[in-house]
């Protein structure tokens, strides 16, 4: 579970094992997930959120006044069949050290005649090194892990995060967060709130 503002929980009692649990929003160490500055309806593949670069993949996606309910906005993404892939990489450094663990995770929505076999939610963690070079990456596809526990047609994130601990020499990390596979070119999908810490 995600927990909201007013809730705080002590790192000791995170539960591991891939769980997608992360502490209170402000403990998140990265701040921007709900693309709330953003302008209704702008093409986020010509005009990327600020903070984010969009990857690869033929899916269309718009800023949409879809609130997940942390206030805010989404990203609807519109698409199907395998070419529907939708990801952005976060553009900031957040800094780690070596041996520390981190998650990451986010917030989906997608069209309630879908079923949660269609669709891959996408979370991926890249470590570098101080001068920039990539040092080890996980992969990008959270289902592997375990079933999503995705409800149609509701707000919730995977019932797995991502998870890996900074190898020797890491200075940062980044992030890739999206969906795939999402079956029908007129279904609708919604990306918000991309959570990220490291637990201490």
């Amino acid at each position: 579970f995600l927990c909201t503002p007013e809730i705080s929980l002590r790192r000791q009692a995170i539960v591991n094992q891939h769980c997608a649990t992360l502490p209170s929003w402000s403990a998140n160490q990265f701040r921007a997930p709900t693309f709330a500055g953003e302008i209704d309806g702008v093409n986020v593949r010509t005009t990327p959120p600020s903070g984010f670069i969009v990857v690869d993949g033929s899916a269309q996606a718009v800023i949409s006044p879809e609130d997940c309910g942390l206030g805010g906005k989404s990203i609807k993404i519109l698409g199907g069949g395998s070419g529907n892939y939708f990801a952005l990489d976060s553009v900031e450094k957040i800094l780690v050290r070596p041996g520390e663990m981190v998650l990451a995770t986010l917030f989906a929505k997608y069209d309630s005649s879908i079923s949660a076999d269609s669709i891959n939610m996408i979370s991926q963690i890249i470590f570098y090194s101080s001068d920039d070079v990539k040092l080890s990456a996980t992969g990008e596809d959270l289902n592997h892990l375990g079933p999503s526990g995705m409800k149609p047609g509701i707000w919730c994130c995977h019932e797995y995060s991502m998870q890996a601990i900074a190898p020797s020499g890491a200075a940062y990390y980044k992030t890739r967060s999206g969906i795939s596979g999402l079956v029908g070119s007129d279904m609708e999908t919604f990306i918000s709130a991309i959570y990220t810490t490291i637990l201490k």
